[in-house]
């Protein structure tokens, strides 16, 4: 007797592992430019600016951040809070993307745009 040589289990783990890289693909496509920043804090909307004038505001509580809006993304370019790490999230500009200033309670997100948020089947 002859052994076959693909077996039904090869078959069922390439379709899986296939599947698998279909899923990553999908997940990691780029997503569509937002079209403003809302700027939340203690998840009350402070402002919504949009991404296509370019401009600065500042957000005031315990402490000060400088949110600035250029060439179609946002960014903070000064705080005074401890650790600063909201300076060096750099430009969020995709729907979906945030900027996080955990002292001061604000938080900025990228709203908008005609990424793809979901498919239905």
């Amino acid at each position: 007797m002859k052994d076959r040589l693909i077996k039904p289990s090869d078959v069922i783990f390439t379709a899986a592992v296939v599947a698998a890289c279909i899923l990553v693909w999908f997940f990691t496509l780029p997503r569509g430019g937002g079209s403003a920043a809302v700027v939340r804090m203690d998840g009350q909307i402070m402002a919504r600016l949009p991404l296509s004038k370019d401009t600065e505001y500042e957000i005031k509580g315990a402490y000060t951040n400088l949110l600035q809006i250029k060439d179609g993304g946002a960014r903070v370019i000064c705080a005074n809070c401890p650790g600063r790490q909201c300076e060096r999230m750099g430009v969020a500009s995709s729907t979906g993307a945030a900027i996080v200033c955990a002292p001061n309670h604000v938080s900025v997100t990228i709203e908008g745009g005609a990424g793809v948020d979901a498919v239905t089947g």
